[in-house]
């Protein structure tokens, strides 16, 4: 009985183990991030610009944080995360508040860089792709 007791309690935490490996895989994206944007779909007033991020990340992958969008047609953006989480299947997503505009971003973490898209139309910056590296 004791043996079984035993073995019961290990099974329990290789389980309980299992079910939190997940937030260890998680990519920590917190830091300075900086990159680039390119407009992929036409119209592209602006075809081209930087990216510059500070991000904080918290134990269950949710960012907030500021950037800073030059290239625009509205000029150089300050904003802020309104939304932003990485998951454990190092998914990248984020809505920055850039005054009374809007771009999202999606995208996927690999290693030190953050590759994916984003949608700018409100700034001018139409649809594209971005590339972030730390």
């Amino acid at each position: 009985m004791k043996r079984f007791a035993s073995l019961t309690a290990l099974l329990l935490s290789l389980g309980l183990l299992l079910a939190v490996a997940p937030a260890w895989a998680r990519p920590d994206v917190s830091g300075v991030w900086r990159g680039t944007w390119t407009c992929t779909k036409q119209p592209c007033p602006k075809t081209t610009g930087h990216i510059f991020a500070d991000m904080q990340q918290d134990d269950t992958g949710h960012l907030k944080g500021t950037y800073t969008v030059d290239g625009s047609s509205k000029g150089s953006l300050r904003c802020t995360m309104a939304t932003g989480i990485v998951s454990s299947d190092d998914q990248f997503g984020t809505t920055l508040k850039c005054g009374s505009y809007s771009i999202g971003m999606m995208g996927k973490v690999v290693g030190d860089t953050i590759v994916g898209e984003y949608d700018g139309t409100p700034v001018g910056m139409s649809i594209g792709n971005f590339t972030l590296s730390r």
